[in-house]
Parts: C-alpha cells; structure tokens; sequence
C-alpha cells in the first residue's frame, strides 16, 4: 500500500515522485540529525512539497539519548553545572555505541539545538520569497487562510540598525 526506504539521496527521492506510481512513497528515516546540523534537510523538504506521491518522512532521532551523570569529583563545569549527560562506554560499559546516541534534534534535557531551529525553517507553513525586487509569499497551509492569522510587519537594516519599517495588508 506505501513504498518506503531509509535514506535515499535527494536525487534517488526525486526520481520516485516523479514515477508513474500510484502507491505514497514515506521515507522512514531520511534524516540523521548527528552533529551540528541535518545535512540537505531544505533538500528534502522541497522534495516532499513538489512531488504529490511523497508523503514526508522521519527524522532520527528526535533526543539525544544520554542520562546524567556526576561530574567525577563533584566538579563544576564552566556552565555551573555538577553533571553531565553520559552515554556510550561513559558507564564502563564495552561494546558501546560511543556517541552514536547523541544524534537528537534536541539534548536530553528537551532543550532545543540549532538543529530544532533548523527544522523548524524549514518546515515552517509560511514562505517568503525575494527576486528580482519582488516579494512573494508562499501559503503552505492546507487549511488556513493567512489574511485571517498574520499580518505583514516589515524592516529593513543597515549595519544591523533598522532604517526603516512598517507593515502592509496581506495580498
């Protein structure tokens, strides 16, 4: 009833959205989120809003699976802090995943990461769209008419200080 892969490359993706297939296509995963950013994300996205037949896909993983742990001595961290977030062999423990379990949008805590951010951009609904000294704004709501939820505040900055603003009525 749904074809599904685990990381395709955005390429690979593309060319299922464009198959002649009737079937929805659901990345199970599609994006790791090890390190400091998820690579291609927009990528991704872009292809699941063009392509009918692409339903989206998961993210891995969602948190970073550490558990605190006592800083040894009792010590305080530069951050105040008399723990840590421990995880692969931090407990002795062999074999281990090291830090293939820190691989979350957000850490342990729940706190968010630059990644959270990441993912929020380009997922978010509303779309602006600069060229050629035109602005274009993109609704990708199913539902939701934006004259009855937004309003268009605008700025425009030099040398990071605002030179002038205001707003406008929603086309």
């Amino acid at each position: 009833d749904v074809d599904s892969v685990m990381y395709p490359s955005v390429d690979w993706l593309v060319e299922q959205g464009r198959a002649d297939n009737r079937r929805p296509f659901f990345v199970c995963e599609y994006a790791h989120a090890m390190g400091n950013a998820i690579g291609n994300l927009d990528e991704y996205v872009d292809a699941f809003e063009e392509y009918p037949r692409l339903i989206g896909g998961c993210i891995w993983d969602w948190v970073d699976q550490g558990l605190r742990k006592p800083n040894p001595d009792n010590r305080v961290s530069p951050t105040g802090r008399r723990e840590y977030f421990a995880y692969g062999g931090d407990f002795g423990d062999r074999p281990n995943d090291g830090n293939f379990c820190i691989n979350g949008v957000v850490t342990p805590d729940r706190k968010l990461t630059a990644k959270a951010m990441q993912v929020k951009y380009c997922y978010q609904p509303v779309r602006l769209e600069y060229e050629d000294g035109k602005l274009t704004l993109h609704n990708r709501f199913d539902f939701t008419d934006l004259m009855d939820r937004c309003e268009l505040v605008w700025s425009i900055s030099r040398d990071g200080k605002d030179v002038a603003n205001g707003s406008a009525p929603l086309p």
